[in-house]
């Protein structure tokens, strides 16, 4: 581990990843790329993988902080502070980005008297008359995020309770921790089957559908605590020199999801998917998620090419302003198609709606980030955090101090 092991500055980078890919499977649908005759299809249509990976990087910097704590032996993070902060971040985002959406495209269903509690809540999911397209249609994901903060701080406060006297035994017990939770996400989802459309989808949206998801960020963190300021195994060692390694196993894992087994070319929950195709798709999309988060997590962020990609600036930035822009994506093609972009993209390129919906989006969210967002964050010192918390990376965007990568971090 580096000497910056606690910062991770490269996770804006994959948050930026995560945005357009899922942006791009979006842009796809408008463009009318997912379909047999295009040959990406198949890709465009495995690229909403980015939401899983933003469950990975989500378990990861969260969780973090609670296992530091336990295997060092320290106080653990305040639940107050974690949930003040969990708030600050998602929940007026989200209110603005549902509440402008919802009046300029027009879903009359999110401000009905009934519907308000569940939009509003992080809830829409679990209501058969609100789990629709409606508002937000990514916002599901956020339902799920949400519900993982409440588990975490109650897993974590069940893992104290698990005694270890020394820092190996309770690395063990927090690793068994999370292979059980793997194994539950796997059981799950082979037990619910494909998801089947229309109403009745909420299990397959649910927190249990993606546990595993989280477990696998929630690994990561137990094994960069276990090895800070140690000698890591040798795979990990191979992941520190070779970053790129991890990154082709995603790779080869998001070809094999996309071509190999046999999906069609349509978004999960649309399509027709036999029980074994849904479980492997399900797994596969966990590998890639791990082999793209790897090398953040281990190795000096600036040695390889792997790293120097997740170092550029650009990248960065877009990982910023990447929240408000993954709730806005969506309404802006909309927007786009109603302004009848589809005409001006079919006598250019269909892969103008990438370019333009990209672009607009993040003008957008960047005017959100330092307006809105930026500023709601200062409200977090109202609620003190302990030391842990403090030396910790969070899910608050570090790009401008990250910046400094190539330079040695100075």
């Amino acid at each position: 581990m580096n000497e910056r092991a606690r910062h991770f500055p490269l996770f804006d980078s994959l948050r930026a990843i995560a945005f357009l890919a899922v942006l791009t499977t979006h842009a796809a649908v408008f463009a009318n790329l997912e379909v047999p005759s295009a040959r990406l299809a198949p890709f465009y249509a495995r690229l909403d993988v980015g939401v899983d990976v933003f469950f990975v990087i989500s378990a990861f910097l969260l969780y973090r902080p609670f296992v530091a704590a336990r295997v060092d032996a320290e106080r653990p993070p305040l639940t107050r502070s974690f949930g003040w902060r969990r708030f600050l971040r998602v929940a007026p985002p989200y209110w603005l980005a549902l509440t402008v959406v919802g009046l300029w495209i027009g879903a009359p269903s999110v401000f009905r008297l009934s519907h308000i509690p569940w939009f509003y809540g992080f809830a829409q999911i679990y209501n058969p008359d609100t789990f629709s397209l409606e508002g937000l249609p990514q916002a599901w994901s956020l339902c799920v995020e949400a519900s993982f903060y409440i588990f975490l701080p109650l897993w974590a406060f069940g893992m104290r309770r698990v005694r270890g006297r020394t820092r190996a035994a309770r690395v063990r017990a927090e690793l068994i921790g999370v292979a059980v939770l793997v194994a539950f996400g796997i059981v799950y989802n082979a037990a619910i089957g494909p998801p089947p459309g229309g109403r009745g989808m909420a299990p397959h949206f649910a927190l249990p559908a993606f546990i595993d998801y989280f477990a696998l960020g929630m690994g990561l963190a137990v094994l960069s605590v276990a090895f800070e300021g140690r000698r890591v195994p040798a795979p990990l060692r191979a992941v520190e020199r070779f970053p790129a390694i991890p990154w082709a196993v995603a790779l080869l894992a998001f070809v094999a999801v996309s071509k190999w087994i046999g999906l069609s070319y349509v978004l999960l929950g649309i399509e027709h998917a036999t029980g074994a195709q849904n479980l492997g798709r399900h797994l596969l999309y966990g590998v890639v998620a791990l082999g793209l988060v790897l090398p953040a997590v281990f190795g000096d962020p600036r040695r390889g090419v792997v790293r120097r990609i997740l170092a550029t600036r650009v990248l960065l930035y877009i990982g910023m302003v990447s929240y408000m822009a993954y709730l806005l994506e969506f309404a802006v093609m909309v927007q786009l198609q109603r302004w009848h972009f589809g005409r001006f993209a079919a006598k250019t390129s269909p892969y103008m709606w990438f370019v333009v919906a990209a672009a607009m989006t993040i003008a957008i969210a960047s005017v959100s980030w330092y307006l809105f967002e930026k500023p709601i964050l200062r409200f977090k010192r109202l609620v003190p955090a302990r030391a842990v918390e403090r030396g910790e990376a969070t899910l608050e965007p570090t790009a401008p101090a990250a910046a400094a990568i190539g330079s040695g971090g100075r």
